[in-house]
């Protein structure tokens, strides 16, 4: 048998507990039960059953009894849990009613107290103090505050009490709506209402006549007198009814003018709250002090990182010098070192052995700036040197340092120099193990961070020290390569900044949040908009990535093309296998190739190949690293010997299937791969250039190589994404501003009636002009000296080709017909051939007249009597070896007549003749003596260089992004400006 449901609520009220109720439930058919059967039966335990079942007992509801000597419980009878219920319900209903008299009583003695106005005076300073207290004494739900506005807020005479009383207001969260005359001074009042916690509605005075301050809390009007400095507190329910009532209906009234003037004139709450917060934000002195210091602890994290790095980095260039010298001190012949004492000593073999040796641990090293060698002497601070990799000739005068004056920094060392290496305490500690110095030293020739390991004999005794020393200077290039202190100060900035606003300005993410959500139709325009630019962007940099392969392509077949023409094909014809190696045919083409590379700072690998019977294998001929095949060298400068640092020896079998410039069948003219090929090496794009017979016929083929990662780092050299983003994205949201959302267009339209405005912006567009003339000009400089760059690595690789005996032999014009000019003019016609992309409009010779200030032609690429097209009427004015030419017009500023002669000449000054303008490039050919007796140059007219700028400079796209900045820049200081 079970309780009924009523039964038990019924129960519930009246007290009883669930464990009681299941007591009830188990023991209702009126069996005795003893505990631990009722806990079987409940699954309850014995301890709380006890408990339940004492306290029903006390009720009289339970009694206990002894059935075979063991308690059991029964229910006393069913009228017992009846009668305890009836007798909880009629004390609870005695309670109610004398809670409901002793409340009618209370009330009816209020009515009659408030039948009667209470009035209360308040005077003085101290007075209107203690009024603004009481206000919050009686804990209103909500007060109505009408204030007249006639000064700012900070100026009214009860600004210090209303202060303290907001302050406090806030605190207990008692809101607070005021009614306030529609002025400057209310309009200021009302953009403080998202600090304050409170409603502000601004009325004109027509509408709502406020003479004197009121607030009416509960039945209480508080009327405030500024001038006399009094306040009188009137409670009375009906008054305060009334001017709630009026209150409320000026509240709710509503103008309505007309789309023009809601346009132009009511402002936005939530654009106006927006525009305070962030004000109070940025613009107020706090803001600015706590802004200022999270700057001063943004730079110092900065500091901090910049000088973790700087510290690793100095680890790092400690652990490399070290390395190397500690590696390189194996190849030094102790017998050497020891035959090598005084400065008569630099006659003897060993000297230029030594010296040699250094060199190439330096050229193997480009990082390195020096390498030497120290023996010990009897006095402990000082040291001798052995040798030094500069000091082949110790004698001459060479200017180490490049600074343009020679003094003790380019300094020279015979043996036997004194050294004084007090400060540099690596040096002692290497006579035991290899050591580099904690720190930089400096000395004579500069500071570094030297590296040094002992050089011992077949005893283990040291006998001198290898040092090796790296410019200090190179750490914090280093550092910057890996670290950009600016972006990591604006980051931790800005991460500081963020916190500072989520977790002590939740009002202005507050406003934020709601302003958002009041234009959800731009928001969604702007996600969309930020989609496309996205999308335009990728595309953008896609093609910056195809434009700069064609230009990697384009000039590593320059280069190709042009070195090709300085290879004996009969030389070639003589290497096949590693035999070959002996012929002087071998050294000179390895020499001519590894020259070309030098004059060609970006090419990394320069190699012969020729074609085999299996197709899609060739095998090597030379290779520009391999000057000495049969040792190891670390091509890829990674401090390790691996299959990528393998030389491209004769007869070396290489697998061109990936190549497919090479797959296409002969190579009959410079090319290409199209895309990148990753081989042991390495990734690269490459290029061929065919070395031909005397028949024609392509015997092998030159091949030069760039990493494939050029490509990207000239992609990001010359387009930024995050700029072209920004563009993208400006313009396609100003679109969608200005022809979907009209409200804002109005605005602007009005706006820009202002003469300030019409001034601003017609100033702002004069600064967009000279900046977007600022970038052309400095573009116009930058591509000046690329291409003055790539014009002088043509004439500078194909002058040192060219047989100086052809040139010493056209001296006239019936010259012209020699085999000497004919060679040259082949030169000149096949420079200009290769380098079709270029468009060179003129390449000649020029040799020093005996009339002063002129050269003499000596062969032009245009000028050819023996040619049938150059024989008529008709024919291009012909150039004849012997005519004069003012040799000052292909001089630039900073350069000089004789310096023609002395080194090639890029200067970015444009040259002006009687043919045209032109940008123009010399470079001198040599004789046997070193000596120059002529120049080859090569001109592009400017014409087609003013077209490459343009290609690359883009004025409409310079103007609108610094003419958008340079808005925001004014409209920012405008605001706070007006602000302040």
């Amino acid at each position: 048998m079970t309780l009924p449901s009523s039964i038990e609520a019924h129960l519930t009220e009246a007290g009883f507990t669930q464990t009681e109720l299941i007591v009830l439930r188990a023991c209702i058919d009126g069996n005795p039960v003893s505990l631990r059967e009722l806990a079987a039966q409940t699954k309850k335990s014995t301890g709380v059953l006890d408990q339940a079942m004492k306290k029903l007992m006390n009720r009289k509801i339970m009694t206990r009894k002894k059935v075979n000597g063991t308690p059991k419980y029964a229910l006393a009878s069913v009228d017992a849990v009846m009668q305890w219920v009836e007798r909880d319900i009629a004390e609870k209903t005695a309670g109610l009613q004398r809670r409901k008299e002793d409340f009618a009583s209370f009330i009816q003695s209020l009515e009659k107290h408030d039948a009667h106005p209470k009035v209360e005076y308040f005077e003085g300073e101290a007075g209107i103090t203690k009024a603004f207290a009481r206000l919050l004494e009686h804990k209103p739900e909500e007060l109505l505050h009408f204030l007249p506005l006639d000064s700012h807020e900070e100026e009214h005479c009860f600004s210090q009490q209303r202060a303290e009383f907001n302050r406090a207001r806030r605190k207990q969260g008692v809101p607070l709506r005021v009614l306030a005359h529609n002025t400057v001074y209310g309009k200021r009042f009302k953009e403080r209402d998202v600090f304050e916690q409170r409603e502000t509605k601004l009325v004109s005075k027509e509408r709502c006549a406020i003479d004197f301050e009121k607030i009416v809390c509960g039945n209480t009007v508080a009327c405030l007198n500024c001038n006399e400095q009094t306040a009188y507190f009137i409670t009375f329910p009906e008054l305060a009814r009334s001017e709630k009532n009026l209150f409320e209906m000026v509240w709710n009234l509503k103008d309505f003018p007309s789309k023009r003037q809601e346009v132009l004139e009511k402002p936005e709450d939530k654009t106006v709250a927006l525009r305070v917060a962030a004000y109070d934000f940025f613009c107020t002195k706090k803001s600015l002090v706590s802004i200022f210091s999270l700057a001063v602890f943004a730079v110092l994290v900065t500091g901090m990182l910049y000088a973790n790095n700087v510290r690793l980095n100095t680890q790092r260039m400690r652990d490399q010098v070290q390395a190397i010298a500690a590696t390189a001190v194996s190849e030094i012949d102790v017998t050497d070192v020891n035959a090598i004492r005084t400065e008569a000593d630099i006659l003897k073999p060993e000297w230029e052995k030594l010296i040699n040796q250094l060199i190439n641990i330096r050229t193997q090293n480009p990082d390195v700036r020096f390498v030497y060698i120290l023996r010990e002497t009897s006095d402990l601070d000082v040291f001798d040197f052995v040798a030094d990799a500069d000091s082949m000739d110790p004698y001459a005068i060479v200017d180490l340092n490049n600074d343009g004056v020679i003094n003790d920094a380019d300094a020279l060392n015979p043996p036997g120099f004194k050294y004084d290496v007090s400060e540099i305490p690596g040096v002692r500690k290497a006579l035991k193990k290899p050591y580099a110095d904690p720190k930089p030293f400096t000395d004579q020739w500069g500071t570094f961070i030297s590296g040094f390991a002992p050089i011992k004999d077949d005893q283990g005794n040291t006998v001198a020290v290898l040092g090796v020393d790296r410019i200090a200077q190179d750490v914090h290039q280093l550092t910057k390569e890996s670290f950009h202190p600016f972006w990591i100060f604006l980051a931790v900035f800005i991460c500081l900044l963020v916190a500072r606003l989520y977790f002590f300005y939740q009002s202005l993410l507050t406003e934020l949040k709601n302003c958002c959500s009041s234009y959800q139709r731009v928001l969604r325009a702007s996600v969309f908009y930020l989609a496309c630019s996205a999308v335009v962007t990728v595309l953008l940099y896609q093609t910056h990535v195809h434009l700069n392969t064609q230009r990697i392509r384009d000039k590593i077949t320059s280069v190709a093309a042009t070195a090709a023409l300085q290879i004996d094909a009969q030389d070639v014809q003589q290497i096949h296998t590693m035999q070959d190696v002996y012929k002087p045919e071998y050294n000179q083409l390895v020499s001519l190739m590894d020259t070309i590379r030098k004059q060609n700072d970006q090419i990394l690998y320069i190699y012969i190949i020729r074609s085999t019977s299996e197709l899609g294998l060739y095998e090597f001929v030379v290779d520009a690293d391999a000057i000495d095949p049969f040792t190891s060298v670390d091509t890829d400068g990674d401090g390790k010997i691996t299959e990528a640092d393998q030389l491209g020896l004769p007869g070396l079998p290489y697998d061109v299937t990936q190549m497919d410039a090479l797959m296409r069948g002969e190579v009959a003219e410079p090319i290409a791969n199209s895309q990148p090929y990753t081989d042991q090496w390495g990734s690269f794009y490459t290029a061929y250039a065919p070395i031909k017979d005397a028949n024609g016929y392509t015997i092998a083929v030159l091949a030069v190589d760039m990493w494939a990662s050029k490509v990207k780092e000239f992609t990001q050299s010359s387009f930024n994404s995050t700029l072209a983003f920004s563009l993208i994205f400006t313009l396609l949201l100003s679109f969608h501003l200005f022809f979907f959302e009209r409200d804002l267009l109005l605005k602007i339209m009005y706006f820009l009636k202002k003469k300030s405005v019409l001034y601003g912006f017609l100033g702002t567009v004069i600064v967009s002009l000279l900046i977007t003339l600022g970038m052309y000009k400095y573009t116009l400089k930058i591509m000046k000296e690329e291409m003055a760059g790539r014009l002088a690595a043509i004439t500078s690789t194909v002058a040192p080709e060219i047989n100086f005996v052809d040139v010493q032999n056209v001296q006239k014009n019936g010259d012209m017909g020699s085999e000497s000019y004919q060679r040259l003019y082949k030169i000149l016609n096949e420079i200009r051939d290769r380098n079709t992309e270029l468009n060179l409009q003129y390449a000649y010779i020029m040799s020093p007249s005996s009339q002063e200030g002129y050269y003499e032609f000596v062969a032009d690429a245009d000028s050819n009597y023996f040619l049938p097209e150059q024989n008529n009427e008709d024919a291009p004015e012909v150039l004849q070896p012997g005519t004069l030419y003012d040799i000052e017009l292909l001089v630039g500023k900073n350069e000089t007549v004789s310096m023609l002669l002395e080194q090639t000449l890029a200067d970015t000054s444009i040259t002006t003749d009687e043919w045209g303008t032109y940008i123009s490039v010399t470079s001198p050919i040599l004789d046997s003596n070193g000596n120059g007796i002529a120049v080859i140059g090569v001109d592009m007219a400017i014409d087609e260089f003013y077209n490459r700028v343009q290609k690359k400079f883009r004025a409409p796209l310079w103007f609108m992004l610094s003419f958008t900045v340079l808005l925001l820049c004014v409209s920012s200081f405008s605001f706070i400006r007006n602000k302040w």
